[in-house]
């Protein structure tokens, strides 16, 4: 881990939320070739904690637009409000955080799944402003590139 001065605390937002179990087994040790995929992690902000109507509002509108538009969500996790088990790893506190993560072949995949997002007119003129109104900014969007051993590949 190259920074860990940036650490939330997250939970899974249902039963079936969390990451899928790996298609591969692991790399072995020393395997220094990483993966050609990325994956992308979308931080989503509000003044109070995500509830049910977020969660119902993600599944139903956001979630198939990102799937149409080639970025189907692999996991969702929230702000878990338990005390951090580890003291020596500074946990940030205090905020609402809901993130979703995808997964891209390539960059390719990446610059195709954002032209046809920036192309959806359904996203643009319903999904996005309802998502907008629900939180305080604007989602955050971080591009992950996979280390040589990464399980998701």
């Amino acid at each position: 881990m190259i920074d860990s001065d940036n650490v939330l605390l997250l939970r899974t937002v249902g039963m079936r939320s969390g990451f899928p179990a790996p298609a591969a087994a692991r790399p072995p040790a020393g395997h220094s070739a990483p993966p050609p995929s990325l994956v992308t992690a979308t931080h989503c902000y509000r003044d109070r904690p995500f509830d049910q109507a977020f969660t119902a509002f993600f599944t139903s509108q956001v979630r198939p637009v990102m799937s149409q538009t080639g970025a189907a969500p692999i996991a969702c996790l929230q702000t878990e409000r338990a005390e951090s088990t580890f003291p020596a790893l500074p946990v940030r506190t205090g905020e609402n955080v809901f993130m979703w993560f995808s997964r891209f072949a390539d960059s390719a995949g990446l610059i195709a799944h954002r032209d046809a997002l920036a192309h959806c007119r359904h996203w643009h003129t319903t999904v996005r402003p309802a998502l907008l109104a629900m939180l305080t900014g604007e989602p955050q969007q971080l591009t992950l590139t996979l280390t040589p051993r990464s399980l998701l590949r």
